[in-house]
């Protein structure tokens, strides 16, 4: 956790990353379901995939790093979100439509700047989820990151259990 007197700009450490990663969450997918579908495995059935039978499936966590990643301008700018973000499924082909959703937060992510999170760090941010207030970089490192990398990691772990190949460099590395 960062001391009260020390300052970060969000910007410059979190936007790559969530970027990056996102990038590299694209990647798993498309040599996910290309996998996938030369095992004649439905995407239906693929989207279900659960790690546990009390977890979350494929589906959630895909959406869910996109939602992660979009509230740090949420919450740590206070900025309402444009009406075409991840939150919304037109009915199409959801495979497609789950690469649209990592597309559409990576250049929402990219349209942020430096200046915008001047100060944020250490700005007190409301988090409706959990129900409580925090400095913006508390919230960052100790919700955002942590949770989406969870998430992330679940979308990796299902493929790979599956018996996608990949690897290790596909996570970290793959959409470069």
């Amino acid at each position: 956790m960062a001391s009260s007197s020390s300052s970060v700009n969000i910007h410059d450490v979190f936007v790559p990353m969530y970027i990056r990663a996102l990038q590299n969450t694209s990647h798993i997918l498309t040599k996910g379901f290309s996998y996938t579908n030369s095992q004649g495995i439905p995407d239906k059935e693929v989207l279900n995939w659960r790690l546990a039978p009390d977890m979350n499936p494929l589906m959630f966590q895909i959406r869910n790093i996109c939602k992660i990643a979009e509230n740090l301008i949420v919450i740590v700018l206070g900025t309402p979100l444009p009406a075409s973000s991840s939150s919304s499924y037109g009915g199409g082909d959801i495979v497609a439509e789950m690469q649209t959703w990592i597309a559409s937060t990576i250049e929402l992510l990219k349209d942020t700047t430096r200046e915008q999170f001047e100060g944020r760090d250490q700005a007190t941010v409301t988090v409706a989820d959990l129900g409580t207030r925090m400095k913006g970089i508390e919230y960052v490192q100790e919700f955002g990151v942590p949770n989406f990398y969870f998430h992330n990691s679940m979308i990796y772990a299902l493929f790979r259990g599956h018996g996608t190949p990949i690897g290790k460099w596909d996570y970290l590395r793959g959409g470069a």
